[in-house]
């Protein structure tokens, strides 16, 4: 633990790829059989609009394809990521 303390540097801090996560502060999880996202076809106007009604709106969205999925079968994360 001691060795990964001292190389911590903070430098992803600076990441500019990343500046979007300094005000992204209400992000919701969904999975992505989430009913409200996909009902046989995507529905992202309704999951948004009970978003805002729910919360007032939100910064991001974090979607979990994998849960409870992964284990299945063979495919991985990023094969359930590529489905979508």
């Amino acid at each position: 633990r001691k060795h990964h303390s001292t190389n911590y540097t903070g430098e992803v801090y600076h990441e500019e790829s990343l500046a979007w996560t300094r005000t992204s502060f209400v992000q919701p999880q969904v999975h992505a059989y989430d009913r409200y996202l996909f009902d046989g076809a995507w529905t992202v106007d309704r999951y948004l609009d009970d978003l805002k009604n729910r919360y007032g709106g939100i910064d991001s969205v974090l979607i979990w394809p994998t849960y409870t999925n992964i284990g299945i079968d063979d495919r991985n994360q990023f094969d359930y990521f590529r489905a979508l």
